[in-house]
């Protein structure tokens, strides 16, 4: 009877669990982007394309897209003043293993540029 018991206590939360991730709302992942900054969720995304398209003619290799994304999110984290060529290294060396394409870093290499532009970072 215990086994029974505690089965339909793991049912009913179960199914709490679902009926509450349901409900959940699913938030931009740029939550500043909204009427205040003037800046669309398309407006981003058609600037971020352009930007990546831009990045891509560049013909840089995957080792020059990582060391710019670390580069930059670094500086726009610390500041400019701030960052070290070994903390840049060390975490150009985690995206790397990341495995991430020649596609996805400009793509991210341009989010990171159109954010600072548009002051749209919290």
């Amino acid at each position: 009877m215990s086994n029974e018991l505690n089965i339909r206590k793991w049912l009913n939360q179960i199914e709490k669990y679902r009926t509450h991730v349901h409900e959940i709302k699913k938030e931009p992942a740029i939550a500043n982007i909204n009427e205040e900054n003037n800046v669309s969720q398309d407006d981003f995304k058609h600037q971020v394309e352009k930007e990546a398209y831009y990045i891509s003619l560049n013909k840089l290799s995957v080792d020059e897209l990582t060391w710019l994304l670390a580069e930059r999110r670094l500086c726009i984290q610390k500041g400019y003043s701030n960052v070290s060529e070994a903390e840049i290294k060390a975490l150009a060396e985690d995206i790397h293993k990341s495995g991430i394409n020649r596609d996805e870093l400009c793509w991210l290499n341009a989010e990171l540029m159109v954010l600072h532009r548009e002051e749209l970072l919290v």
